[in-house]
Formats: C-alpha cells, structure tokens, sequence
C-alpha cells in the first residue's frame, strides 16, 4: 500500500491562512475595525440620546429618538435582552455561550481554509466582529444595545420594524459574503469539472499521433 508523500502534505498544510500572515492582517484589520466601529458608535448614540430607564424598550419607558431621514431611517435607543428580532427574552447565558462557541467555530473555519481565499476571510471577520461587539454588550451589559431603525414603509407596511446595531449588520454582511465566497468557489469547481474530460482527450490524441506506425 502506497505511503503518503510527506512533501505534498506539508504544501497542503503550509497553504492554509493560519500559517499566512496576509491573511491574519485581513482578518484582525477587519475584525478589530469593525468591531470598535460597533461598540463606539453605541456608546456615543446612547451617551446622546440615552436609553430605556427600565432596560427593556416597550415596557413603560420610551426611549428617545432621532430622526436622520424622515421616512426611512431614524435613531432609536432600545435594549434587547434576546435574540434577533427581539425573541427568546431572558435567554441571555445561552446566547453567550452560543455566541462564544460560535466564535471558537469560525476562528477554526479560518485556520484550515486555504491562504488564498481572501473573500472567504473577509467574511469570517465580519461574521467575528458581530459576534464579539454583542457578546461584549451581553458580558458587560446583559443586554444588547439597539438604535439603528428603518422607518421605510411600502404599502403602509414598514419593511422591517425591528431595531439593530451595527454588530447585526456586519453579521448578516458577513454570512452573505461567506456564501458568495463557497458559490464562486463551486461554480469554478464545476467549471474545472467539465473542460477536464476534453484536456484528458486531447492528451490521448497527442499521444496516439506521435506513435510510429507498424
């Protein structure tokens, strides 16, 4: 039984992004930018327009608002002590470790993709930051701080009523790209796939054409 070639091995391994310091730059720049983006711009909104007294936006306090463009986007201090869309009240721990776990599972995902899958990456860092500037509010806070709300309405219905942070949107920005990175990834996969079978063809003529003739 044929051994593996420990050469070709050690190329694979040394191709992967945790031994790629252009691709930790990528990641840690983004990461740590968006992240201090996230927790920053919090801070100075609910330093302005302060949040709900009780700690729970809806019940008996109203928090106080800032409209930046009338009819589609306003400021809005809320706290949200569950999940996205305001679900899963009081379930803050399981979020936490949820969210810790998660960050360990990526931080993996990262260290055995290829070096050169910089997209990929970006994405891993986006979805990293997110979930580190909400898992920082519910450590420090028990409660995560809201205030971005789009008040655009279609119809008369709001198109999305529910308010987020700048953590939320690197999250979903980021599993968005993660995806597009895995559909180009398979798309050349499949590309490569189908011109295969022709280049294996035409190795064969080449060989069969110079042969003598007996």
């Amino acid at each position: 039984m044929p051994s593996a070639d420990p050469n070709k091995m050690k190329g694979t391994t040394s191709e992967r992004a945790w031994r790629c310091l252009s691709c930790h730059l990528l990641l840690w720049i983004v990461l740590v930018t968006v992240a201090a983006g996230d927790l920053v711009t919090k801070e100075v909104v609910f330093r302005w327009l302060g949040g709900p007294a009780d700690g729970v936006a809806g019940h008996g306090v109203a928090p106080r608002t800032c409209v930046v463009v009338d009819g589609l986007l306003e400021l809005h201090t809320q706290y949200n002590r569950g999940a996205a869309m305001g679900i899963l009240q009081g379930f803050g721990p399981v979020f936490v470790i949820a969210g810790v776990a998660a960050l360990v599972l990526f931080v993996a995902f990262f260290a055995r993709s290829h070096r050169r899958q910089w997209v990929l990456h970006t994405g891993i860092a986006l979805v990293l930051a997110g979930a580190s500037g909400n898992i920082y509010d519910r450590l420090s806070l028990g409660k995560v701080r809201d205030f971005i709300h789009i008040t655009l309405r279609v119809a008369g219905h709001q198109v999305y009523p529910w308010i987020f942070n700048v953590a939320d949107i690197a999250l979903v920005v980021g599993v968005a790209v993660m995806v597009l990175s895995w559909l180009g990834r398979e798309r050349t996969a499949r590309s490569a796939a189908r011109q295969a079978p022709g280049r294996r063809g035409d190795v064969r003529a080449s060989r069969a054409a110079g042969r003598p003739r007996r």
